[in-house]
């Protein structure tokens, strides 16, 4: 995980950033909100915990 990745993830908590997506999905029903916008942006907050799954298994599995 990069220094960037990982100072981003540690703005909230867990449970805040779980409470951030399903407020951004909540945008879909708001018709000043473009679709496209929402889903990008739910999108990058899924990747930047995807890649940190992702590289935690990596590392896990170059120590056995």
């Amino acid at each position: 995980m990069t220094n960037q990745t990982e100072t981003v993830q540690n703005f909230f908590t867990s449970e805040e950033w779980d409470m951030i997506y399903n407020f951004v999905g909540n945008a879909l029903d708001n018709e000043n909100y473009i679709p496209e916008d929402v889903y990008s942006i739910r999108a990058k907050i899924h990747n930047l915990f995807l890649k940190s799954e992702s590289q935690s298994q990596s590392s896990m599995v170059k120590e056995f």
